[in-house]
């Protein structure tokens, strides 16, 4: 039909003139926009889709949209394909990881709030026929420098009702703090303490303010970064775990001397570049910051020097896996006064095995297994296993208990004797202590000699007149060590 206004051709169903905009129903005109001149086919050529298409104007809004649907498949088809795909692993990672592990359970269990621990202690020791048992109340405070723990030997034997030991009582209290460890018992020597001061080359101990979180993280960040650059080699291999044998795959570094001095550099070198490392040992050590980066450097110099001739020494470790499980961890060493020695690590979900061979002979091997649980704030622990050498099997069994919050006080010492200072009266006193569980006896002279003979030899001391020790060096073939000495040696 035609529009009674404007006279166009317009669809039999039209209410509204497209043209001109007038009311058909009503047959009123109304005022229209003039658009120009339309003919009776240009309505319905725009109507067209194709039509549209063709116009060069409106081919790049079309190609645009296709884009942009083809963009957004695209992205979703990799996103999809991500989640199926395997991760191709890097061949430093095994070692990495269990760098990582270590690291990140030392942070946790002993560092922070984690650092200070308090509780009850049971230990149950068996060494060939002898059987005794310890218990008491023990306290650790990492942070603060000090340990606390007290007891008394038990016969095993009392749990089950069985016939007790005729044998003397020995209860006993320890006291640690920083390097000086107390140790008293009145079986042994007495009311009196006996002070065992600890000989270290760095005051790790002698030293409350640093950030042990950053000492470890320091290493581990450095070890890691230093693994990262060494070359590994990947072969199948078959190993019987807990007494299941399975085909696993074997990553190896080859620590020959090339390899010795590749890692020992760049290790020394990451630690020199880690600001928060060389502060928190700077604390320790009593030295700047440029000092420290000074004695790394001298390390990475020494190291470069003794690694740099060719020999037929070597060190070899590997780590044997299955996808994310790490089975063994195996160290071949074949060093000089170390030859053909294997040291070997099984892995399992609460249990550990490790052995040591010397010339394809079993030198000695042993167990370890953890439990843990917490019920109502108190987590107990269990720790138990066995070592078996030529000449002792030794099983043990340790239980601790602690609970969320724990307090470590420092304690005054009011009465001791170093053990540097001992009298043939004083070792007597403990030879018959020993004789009564028939100990060596000339055990005594052994520990006095470990404490005592540095401090003989030792030079340049710095004494204060407030307390009974001084701090000395002493040189430990060529490395220069910082211990503690009696005033009187």
């Amino acid at each position: 039909m035609k529009c009674p206004n404007c006279g166009k051709t317009i669809p039999e169903i039209s209410a509204v003139c497209p043209y001109c905009q007038s009311d058909i129903r009503l047959g009123e005109a109304k005022p229209m926009t003039d658009f120009g001149d339309i003919s009776a086919t240009d309505y319905d050529e725009r109507a067209n889709l194709i039509t549209y298409m063709r116009e060069p104007k409106n081919k790049k809004v079309i190609f645009f949209g296709i884009a942009v649907i083809v963009l957004v498949i695209v992205i979703f088809g990799i996103l999809i394909a991500s989640m199926f795909m395997t991760k191709k692993e890097k061949e430093y990672e095994k070692f990495t990881d269990v760098i990582t592990t270590l690291s990140t359970y030392l942070i946790d269990n002993y560092t922070g709030n984690n650092a200070i621990k308090q509780g009850d202690y049971t230990l149950s020791l068996g060494i060939n026929d002898f059987k005794t048992e310890f218990k008491g109340e023990y306290g650790l405070d990492l942070k603060g420098k000090v340990l606390s723990l007290t007891g008394s030997m038990r016969d095993p034997q009392e749990n089950s009702g069985g016939l007790i030991l005729d044998r003397k009582p020995f209860n006993f209290s320890m006291y640690g703090t920083l390097n000086h460890v107390y140790f008293k018992s009145l079986e042994l020597y007495g009311d009196d303490y006996i002070l065992f001061d600890i000989p270290e080359k760095y005051p790790f101990l002698g030293t409350l303010n640093y950030d042990m979180r950053t000492i470890i993280e320091g290493i581990s960040d450095a070890l890691i970064t230093s693994l990262k650059a060494m070359p590994y080699t990947t072969e199948s291999a078959k190993i019987n775990h807990q007494g299941s044998d399975m085909t696993v795959l074997k990553r190896s570094l080859n620590l020959d001397n090339a390899g010795k001095k590749q890692l020992y550099i760049d290790f020394y070198r990451n630690l020199a570049d880690d600001s928060n490392f060389i502060n928190e040992i700077s604390r320790i050590v009593g030295k700047n910051p440029e000092e420290i980066k000074k004695i790394l450097a001298n390390y990475q110099t020494t190291f470069e020097y003794a690694y740099s001739g060719n020999s037929s020494h070597s060190t070899k470790v590997s780590i044997y896996y299955k996808k994310d499980n790490i089975y063994q961890i195996e160290l071949l060493v074949n060093e000089e006064n170390h030859d053909d020695e294997i040291y070997t690590l099984e892995i399992g979900d609460n249990k550990y095995t490790f052995s040591y061979q010397k010339d394809n002979n079993l030198i000695a091997n042993g167990t370890l297994s953890v439990t843990s649980s917490t019920i109502g704030g108190i987590t107990a622990k269990t720790y138990s296993g066995t070592f078996d050498t030529e000449k002792a099997l030794i099983d043990y069994t340790l239980e601790l208990e602690f609970g969320d919050t724990a307090q470590v006080k420092r304690q005054d010492i009011p009465a001791y004797k170093n053990i540097k200072d001992f009298t043939e009266e004083d070792k007597n006193r403990v030879k018959s202590f020993l004789k009564e569980y028939n100990l060596d006896v000339n055990l005594i002279d052994k520990v006095i000699d470990i404490f005592t003979l540095k401090c003989d030899k030792a030079t340049n001391c710095l004494c204060n007149d407030e307390s009974d020790t001084c701090r000395c060096l002493y040189d430990n073939n060529g490395v220069t060590e910082n211990i503690s000495c009696p005033k009187s040696s």
